[in-house]
């Protein structure tokens, strides 16, 4: 068989296993959804969001972009280190910035996980 027939062939296949994908209703999709909101415990949109949750969301977004930058910025070193050339000056400037983009990253996740646990800790304190 030639690469044509086998490629040809591989693409009937797999359109036949794409049909139960597409299947699948909006209403199905929202169900499924809301059922996993349910399991983890996250609000609704239809329940009003307390100060605390609000501030959580802002601090964890805030966390999420910042280790982002850190992991662009991990990315970039080792970039700039495989890129380098062997140029001494160039390598030792990526090596720097991949050891403090690692060092900014933990202490991100660091401050996304105390945050968390403060968080779920004063959630669990009773209301007066």
């Amino acid at each position: 068989m030639s690469i044509k027939k086998i490629s040809s062939l591989i693409l009937i296949i797999s359109s036949f296993m794409a049909q139960p994908a597409l299947a699948v209703t909006w209403e199905t999709s929202k169900e499924r959804l809301q059922n996993i909101g349910r399991i983890g415990q996250f609000a609704s949109t239809a329940s009003p969001l307390g100060p605390k949750l609000i501030i959580l969301n802002v601090i964890a977004y805030v966390l999420g972009l910042v280790g982002m930058l850190f992991l662009i910025m991990v990315i970039y070193s080792g970039y700039q280190w495989i890129s380098a050339g062997g140029n001494e000056e160039m390598i030792t400037k990526a090596k720097t910035r991949l050891t403090n983009a690692i060092i900014g990253l933990g202490a991100t996740l660091g401050a996304y996980a105390i945050t968390t646990w403060i968080f779920n800790a004063i959630q669990t304190l009773p209301v007066k």
